[in-house]
């Protein structure tokens, strides 16, 4: 999650409220010199408070910071805290979230852009759920404009994900389940095949990032 891409400052201003329907609340706040204010409600008109994000621009141009907490609605009790900086062709940074009792998340990222703007680097990113179950996924975005996703888990369960430039490639799954460890392969139109353990096949399609 990048709260904001790196450039001048400018004068305050207000922003007008907006639905954020991934955590059910309206967004308004206030754009100035020293950071962003993104002031959350449960109603447009702003009556009903939810919490607030802050991510201050701690040196413009270099290193932003920023917090948020949720009060009320669907994910109350949400916290989290963001730091990116800016590094010799790129960015990078942290980044954590919390519910108490439910769960918590984390991530670290170290990104830069080539020539022709496209993003290079790797990214991690970890889940953990107040019952104990874990995840862990890491992600590598390559030069030739090839990705591969790894993700693994508490249960032992594995998958690899490799796409080409062009969007064909092969995936990996394994664990307990009958019928693991699976192959997968696919073209650029994202049609393919999945091959299981036990030989018998199933037929993949629209398989794209």
């Amino acid at each position: 999650m990048v709260f904001a891409a790196y450039g001048p400052t400018v004068s305050s201003r207000h922003r007008q409220a907006f639905s954020v329907p991934m955590l059910g609340v309206y967004d308004s706040g206030v754009i100035s010199p020293e950071g962003v204010k993104q002031v959350y409600s449960l109603d447009a008109g702003g009556t009903q408070p939810a919490g607030e994000l802050f991510y201050a621009t701690e040196d413009v141009g270099v290193s932003q910071n920023g917090t948020m907490a949720i009060t009320a609605g669907r994910y109350v009790g949400l916290t989290g805290n963001y730091l990116q900086s800016l590094v010799s062709g790129g960015f990078s940074g942290n980044e954590s979230y919390s519910i108490p009792g439910v769960a918590t998340t984390s991530g670290e990222f170290s990104l830069t852009l080539n020539s022709v703007g496209k993003t290079l680097g790797n990214e991690q990113f970890a889940v953990a759920l107040s019952n104990g179950y874990t995840q862990n996924e890491q992600i590598a975005l390559s030069a030739d404009f090839s990705q591969v996703f790894v993700t693994t888990d508490a249960n032992n369960y594995s998958c690899v994900f490799d796409f080409a430039a062009d969007g064909s490639g092969s995936g990996t799954v394994k664990g307990s389940d009958p019928g693991l460890p699976a192959t997968a392969r696919w073209d650029v139109t994202g049609t393919g095949q999945v091959t299981f353990a036990d030989g018998s096949t199933s037929v993949l399609t629209y398989w794209h990032l």
